[in-house]
């Protein structure tokens, strides 16, 4: 329950209920005006926020700039942070309140995300969510119920770790007081049994519906089924930094995945369109780069590598390893749908061309902490894009890892080129969006040619309804029941 510890998607679009953003994002991950009625570059690094005068905190306080403050202070000072929010702040200088409604941003060099980023986590009073310790309320307060206080639509009413979280409508929302009187969230990670749960009655709406029960589910005319392209990629990651590398054998202590060549050769040997047709069932596009086509920054030019076996031999011959060397692929078991059939999938094709393929598969909470202590020499995981942009992922992904600028917060492989850090820092302090995206098609362009990671696919996200509901689906795969209304 506190929105400003664990940067995952999941977390963070379930918070959104009870705390709103300073600038919110609509169903296509465009920015459009929250707590933030407008704002705009006063200069090269000033921004000036102008905010909403009629929103109240839950419990009847107002809102003003100084809460924005107290949450900009906070989101780096929240301690044990498996995936911090201070990445949203490393590119502030100062931050000032001019008056009550007016927030002004100086950033250290020019900045032109600053309001995409503002739309990445929820907005804390300093009156509900303050505390004695540096952060206010801790995490534990937080999940206890204590502080639990925002400006949203919905209001908090209990949670229990696994089970529910349940929420009541703010009847005084700024933007108007939802149908809803009451909404519970229930986590049922097994894909069949939320399949189960929905059909019995229990529950009027799933996420992640299996892929495997979606034709079924389309047959029933009691159900609504909604779907949308999602910016969720899958990808594989390898180790380029330890020598040796922990779970490779038969390479004389070598890492192999420092050699382009290795990488290379194991791209070629996965089938895209095989995996998309028979682990998804259709519902996925291949993908040739961290952004999804359209965004800005994706590069229409590039194209998924093809399925090519023989290639692949041949490179590894190439690389010093012609009859091949073992692995063991680290995967989740849950968490990102098909995961662990996908991994079983690219270890069988791995196979096949010599390298000998082994599967570690784990639940999502251990996978994450076994890669954050890099026990994994190459997994496969996903990411959501959260902006809309291709900066995002490239600079959580492949940028080298640096806790002081916030770039490779999740480039668990190490990944370092100078080269992509140049572009992509450059791109990040260029005003202009067009000459932004143009350095981030750039910054891809030679980050997937070094296939510092190897992309495989975007999913489809498929949510069912029961007859009588209707939502709108979000391509950040977020589950917002302020997406859902009645038919009538």
């Amino acid at each position: 329950m506190d929105p400003h510890y664990y940067n995952t998607w999941s977390n963070v679009a379930t918070t959104f209920h009870i705390f709103d953003r300073l600038v919110g994002q609509d169903a296509n991950q465009h920015l459009v005006p929250a707590l933030a009625e407008s704002w705009r570059p006063l200069n090269d690094t000033t921004w000036e926020f102008k905010l909403r005068r009629d929103v109240r905190f839950h419990d009847g306080a107002p809102f003003t700039a100084d809460d924005v403050l107290f949450t900009l202070q906070r989101l780096p000072a929240v301690p044990n942070s498996p995936s911090s929010f201070g990445i949203y702040t490393a590119a502030i200088a100062r931050a000032e309140a001019v008056d009550p409604w007016t927030l002004r941003v100086t950033t250290k060099d020019v900045y032109p995300l600053l309001p995409v980023d503002f739309s990445l986590f929820a907005i804390m009073g300093r009156k509900q969510s303050g505390g004695t310790a540096p952060e206010g309320k801790t995490t534990a307060e937080l999940n206890a119920g204590d502080g639990v206080i925002g400006t949203g639509p919905y209001r908090f009413v209990r949670w229990v770790r696994g089970e529910i979280l349940e929420l009541v409508r703010n009847p005084d929302y700024w933007a108007g007081a939802e149908p809803w009187d009451r909404v519970i969230f229930k986590p049922i990670k097994l894909a069949g049994s939320r399949t189960s749960a929905f059909l019995s009655g229990e529950v009027d709406l799933i996420d992640g519906v299996p892929t495997a029960d979606v034709a079924g589910l389309q047959r029933n005319p009691q159900i609504n089924l909604f779907q949308t392209p999602t910016s969720r990629i899958m990808f594989v990651v390898f180790d380029m930094f330890a020598e040796p590398t922990p779970t490779v054998a038969d390479t004389a202590g070598r890492n192999p995945f420092k050699d382009l060549r290795v990488r290379q050769a194991l791209s070629l040997a996965i089938n895209r369109e095989a995996i998309i047709r028979q682990v998804m069932e259709g519902l996925a596009e291949p993908a040739a780069e961290l952004a999804r086509a359209g965004m800005s920054g994706a590069d229409p030019a590039l194209a998924p590598d093809p399925y090519n076996p023989e290639e692949a031999r041949h490179l590894l011959t190439e690389a010093g390893y012609p009859n091949g060397f073992r692995l063991t692929l680290g995967a989740p078991s849950d968490g990102f749908e098909n995961a662990s059939q996908l991994a079983q999938a690219v270890a069988s094709m791995w196979t096949r061309v010599g390298v000998r393929t082994e599967l570690s598969t784990w639940t999502i909470n251990t996978f994450f902490q076994r890669r954050n202590k890099f026990e994994f020499s190459v997994y496969v995981s996903g990411a959501q894009v959260y902006t809309g942009e291709a900066s995002f992922l490239l600079k959580a992904l492949l940028a080298t890892p640096d806790v002081a600028a916030g770039t490779g917060v999740i480039n668990k492989g190490r990944y370092s080129n100078p080269a992509m850090d140049a572009l992509l820092a450059k791109a990040q302090h260029t005003l202009d969006d067009d000459a932004r995206a143009a350095l981030l098609r750039q910054t891809s362009r030679l980050a997937m040619a070094d296939r510092g990671l190897i992309p495989l696919y975007f999913t489809m996200a498929t949510w069912a309804t029961r007859k009588g509901l209707m939502m709108q689906p979000h391509v950040d795969t977020g589950t917002y029941a302020m997406s859902v209304r009645p038919t009538d």
